[in-house]
């Protein structure tokens, strides 16, 4: 096993609900895979565990550590020939194994009872890094331009004025979407517009 932190240990070893809260690069998903291995070690079967995460790279990439760590694991000359049967039974069932975004696993769920949620089982999940999504997004943007070029928005001439470079007003479309994309990462994003509505001036 990997050299790990007592917290990181103790995030490991802990049984029940447990959060871990910690920054980016800190080694989260290698605890969670962890976590996940020593689970499958005992008892658990891989189609009994969930795992969710935000990105489908995020999620293949766990997917496949798990995979390694699940062959390293079977190759591990302690183990007994019947524990070594059980792992690798359980290595076939990761290209399976509920490891998947919080989008995915959200509209699985949905469409499993959709007539329980009152929607069609037929409905599509869009997300930003899609083609879809961003086909979508850029339409959202182009509307809400088109739309203040027309009005002639003070507050937006006054925006041109300073980030309009090289006869392009792409560099304000991107910083809008920078925003946009900070925002929703709220769950009280529309209140916290409200809020600071007023607030700012240009």
């Amino acid at each position: 096993m990997a050299k790990f932190t007592e917290e990181q240990l103790a995030a490991i070893e802990s049984r029940g609900k447990t959060i871990v809260s910690a920054s980016a690069g800190s080694g989260k998903t290698t605890v969670m895979i962890e976590k996940m291995i020593q689970m499958i070690k005992k008892d658990v079967d891989v189609s009994r565990v969930l795992a969710v995460t935000y990105t489908k790279k995020a999620a293949a990439q766990m997917k496949e550590k798990l995979r390694s760590n699940l062959i390293k694991a079977i190759n591990s000359p302690e183990l007994s020939a019947k524990d070594r049967q059980r792992l690798k039974n359980q290595l076939a069932e990761v290209p399976g194994a509920d490891i998947c975004t919080i989008h995915s696993f959200c509209a699985n769920l949905i469409r499993t009872h959709f007539f329980a949620a009152g929607v069609d089982n037929k409905f599509a999940i869009v997300m930003d890094d899609d083609a879809e999504g961003k086909a979508l997004k850029n339409k959202a943007i182009d509307l809400l331009f088109d739309e203040a070029y027309e009005k002639g928005d003070e507050r937006f001439l006054k925006l041109l004025s300073v980030y309009f470079r090289n006869k392009s007003d792409n560099e304000l479309r991107k910083i809008i979407n920078s925003l946009y994309g900070d925002l929703r990462v709220r769950a009280d994003y529309r209140e916290y517009l409200k809020e600071t509505e007023g607030r700012f001036s240009v």
